[in-house]
C-alpha cells in the first residue's frame, strides 16, 4: 500500500501557487493525496477550478488515494440538532458519492464531541441514527463508512465503546479508521488495535508525545513504530488504506514527511 497525504488547503491558493506546490509534492515522490473537507468545500465554491486541479494531479502522476469525510460539530454523527441533522446526512451522502467516483475505498467520519446536557447513551443513539441513514448510501456506492477512534473528551475515545457499537450493525460497509495519534493519547496503540483491529479498514498514522495530538511525522514522537506496523499487518485483515496525517506544507517539509512514511512502507 501507498500512503495518501493530508493536503494543504489548495482552494485558498492562487493557481500558480497551488500548481507549484503540487509539482513539488510529485517531485519529492508523493503519489496520493487525501480527498478531504477542504477539497469538498472548494469544489462547492468553484467546481471548474477543482476539476482543473484534478487534471493537473493526473498529469503529474498524482491521484486521490483516500477520503476523510466531513467532520467537526454539525458534520459529526452525534450532532444533536434535530432540525439540521437531515441536511448533514444529505451532504455526507453527496461527498461519499464523489469519493466513490474517485474509486476510493472508505469514507472516514467522527462520532463527535461529548455534548453537554446529553448523556453518552443519547449521543450514541444519535450516532446510530446517522449510521442507519448513511449505510444504505455506502452500500450503494460500495464505500466503507469508517468510524474514527477519538481523543479524550470526545465520543469514540474508548475503543471498547466503539467495538460494542459496531456489533449492533456488523455490516461489510462499516468499519473503523485507526488513528495512531488519538490512540497514543487516549489509551495506547496496541490496546486500541487489539480491540478494533479486526474491522480497521483505513488508518491515520502520525506521531506525538502521548499527551497532545501533535500530528508529527513518524519517529518525531514516542510511538513504537516497529511494533505498531507489525500490529497493523497481523491484526487488521480488512485494512486497505494508509493515510499520512503529519502536516506537509512546503517542499522541505514534503521531503522530510514523505521520507518518514516511506520508512513505514518498508516495514509493512
Amino acid at each position: 500500500m501507498t500512503f495518501s497525504f493530508c493536503p494543504p488547503d489548495y482552494g485558498t491558493m492562487k493557481p500558480g501557487e497551488r500548481e507549484a506546490h503540487l509539482t513539488s509534492f510529485a517531485e519529492q515522490g508523493g503519489k496520493q493525496l487525501m480527498l478531504n473537507d477542504k477539497f469538498w468545500y472548494w469544489r462547492c465554491r468553484d467546481k471548474a477550478a477543482f476539476e482543473t486541479f484534478v487534471r493537473t494531479m493526473s498529469s503529474l502522476g498524482v491521484c486521490f488515494g483516500s477520503c476523510h469525510g466531513l467532520w467537526c460539530n454539525n458534520n459529526d454523527l452525534n450532532w444533536p440538532d434535530p432540525g439540521s441533522r437531515p441536511m448533514m446526512w444529505a451532504e455526507h451522502r453527496e461527498f461519499m458519492a464523489l469519493a466513490a467516483d474517485f474509486n476510493l475505498h472508505s469514507y472516514v467520519v467522527h462520532p463527535g464531541i461529548l455534548w453537554r446536557h446529553f448523556s453518552e447513551e443519547r449521543l450514541w443513539a444519535f450516532v446510530g441514527e446517522s449510521v442507519e441513514q448513511l449505510l444504505p448510501a455506502a452500500q450503494k456506492r460500495k464505500i466503507t463508512l469508517a468510524l474514527e477512534n477519538n481523543l479524550p473528551e470526545n465520543q469514540g475515545y474508548d475503543s471498547r465503546q466503539l467495538a460494542d457499537f459496531y456489533t449492533r450493525y456488523a455490516d461489510d460497509f462499516l468499519g473503523f479508521c485507526f488513528d495512531s495519534g488519538h490512540a497514543h493519547v487516549a489509551e495506547d496503540v496496541q490496546t486500541v488495535l487489539a480491540v478494533l483491529g479486526e474491522h480497521v479498514v483505513t488508518c491515520h498514522l502520525h506521531d506525538n508525545n502521548s499527551r497532545t495530538d501533535q500530528h508529527l511525522p513518524p519517529g518525531d514522537g514516542t510511538i513504537d513504530w516497529t511494533n505498531l506496523m507489525h500490529a497493523l499487518k497481523t491484526k487488521c485483515p480488512r485494512l486497505k488504506c494508509w493515510e499520512a496525517e503529519a502536516p506537509a506544507l512546503g517542499s522541505p517539509v514534503w521531503s522530510k514527511t514523505i521520507q518518514a512514511y516511506r520508512k513505514l512502507e518498508s516495514m509493512a
